[in-house]
C-alpha cells in the first residue's frame, strides 16, 4: 500500500542519517535526487489544473526529508573519510573554476 511505502521511505531516510553509507551509494542517491527533482519540477509545470497534482505538498515534504538525510550522510563522509563522491567533487570544481577566490566569493553570495 502507498502508506507503507511512505513509512518505509521515511525509515530509510532516518537510517541514512544514522548509519554510514559507502561513497558509491551516496553518488547514486545524489543522482537519483537530481533526477527526482527534475521530474517533480516538470510534473508541476505541465499539470493542467492544481487539483491534478494535489499530492504536491506531501511529495515536497518527503523529498525534503530525503534531501536532509542525504546532506547528513554526505557531511559524514566528508568529515570522516575526506571523500564525498565524484558528483560533489565535479560540481565543486565546476563552481570554483579552479580559483579558490572565485569559490569563496560564490560561497559568500550564497550564504548571505
Amino acid at each position: 500500500s502507498p502508506d507503507l511505502m511512505v513509512a518505509l521511505m521515511l525509515l530509510l531516510a532516518v537510517a541514512m542519517m544514522v548509519m554510514p553509507i559507502p561513497v558509491v551509494v551516496v553518488d547514486a542517491l545524489i543522482g537519483f535526487n537530481m533526477g527526482l527533482a527534475i521530474l517533480l519540477m516538470m510534473v508541476a509545470l505541465y499539470v493542467s489544473t492544481p487539483l491534478d497534482f494535489s499530492s504536491l505538498p506531501g511529495v515536497i515534504l518527503i523529498s525534503t526529508v530525503f534531501r536532509l538525510a542525504l546532506t547528513v550522510a554526505t557531511t559524514r563522509l566528508i568529515l570522516a573519510e575526506g571523500e564525498a563522491g565524484s558528483i560533489i567533487h565535479t560540481f565543486g570544481d565546476f563552481v570554483i573554476s579552479g580559483n579558490i577566490v572565485v569559490g569563496f566569493v560564490i560561497f559568500l553570495v550564497v550564504t548571505m
